[in-house]
């Protein structure tokens, strides 16, 4: 390594440690294209299932080409070449990946993050409840989670909105955690307004892709 090369390793070393960015593993789910198995512990490259036992992974889409799409989705991916596909359930189930962070975020702090969701048009699969087939197209949101442990669910960080098409949104929110914490967990879930205790638990669908650094954007000394 040269002395130009070493600097440069220098102060990208001392540019991220002042601003404490956390940068996620393979934040565009790039991987194998594959349909989620049950009993699957690490759906793709940096990201581990944490959806219930008993039922299938979330699948890594699209299908190759050539090849015919995976439940019938066909949506061209927003970064390189995959994304992340997930499905809530009418029997009460609903599909979560998890990673464990590169640092913590920290109590107190402020952090921004984004990320690009989709719905597909068509999910076609058999329902676990009725074992028929049924489309996976009702609008569900994403919930984003904080944890100190393996798919562990602390605090609730962020909720989407419902997505309602096959349009790429960006979706931008801010976190401020109420304590440290050293996961993150993307969880699917249902929609339901005002919130209830007993709703529709209905088949759904969402494409998760581009993951932005999760950035601080205020330090927790600036807190205190």
């Amino acid at each position: 390594m040269n002395k130009i090369h070493l600097a440069y390793f220098f102060l990208m070393m001392l540019f991220n440690a002042e601003t404490k960015d956390i940068v996620l593993k393979n934040p565009s789910f790039e991987g194998m294209p594959h349909i989620g198995i049950e009993g699957q512990t690490r759906v793709t490259d940096g990201w581990q299932d944490c959806g219930f036992y008993a039922e299938t992974a979330p699948d890594i889409q699209p299908s190759p080409e050539g090849t015919d799409p995976f439940f019938g989705v066909n949506i061209n991916p927003k970064d390189g070449k995959t994304y992340i596909g997930m499905v809530t359930r009418d029997n009460e189930t609903y599909e979560s990946i998890g990673q464990e962070l590169s640092s913590k975020m920290e109590k107190g702090s402020i952090y921004q993050f984004s990320v690009y969701l989709s719905k597909s048009e068509v999910y076609k699969s058999v329902s676990r409840k009725t074992n028929q087939p049924v489309d996976y197209t009702a609008p569900v949101l994403l919930r984003i989670w904080a944890g100190n442990k393996s798919c562990d669910r602390g605090q609730l960080l962020a909720q989407s909105d419902r997505i309602f098409d096959s349009h790429w949104q960006k979706f931008e929110t801010e976190f401020k955690p109420n304590t440290d914490w050293s996961w993150i967990i993307f969880e699917v879930y249902y929609y339901s307004h005002p919130p209830l205790l007993y709703f529709p638990r209905t088949n759904g669908n969402i494409l998760i892709d581009h993951c932005s650094t999760i950035k601080k954007i205020k330090d927790t000394k600036e807190n205190e």
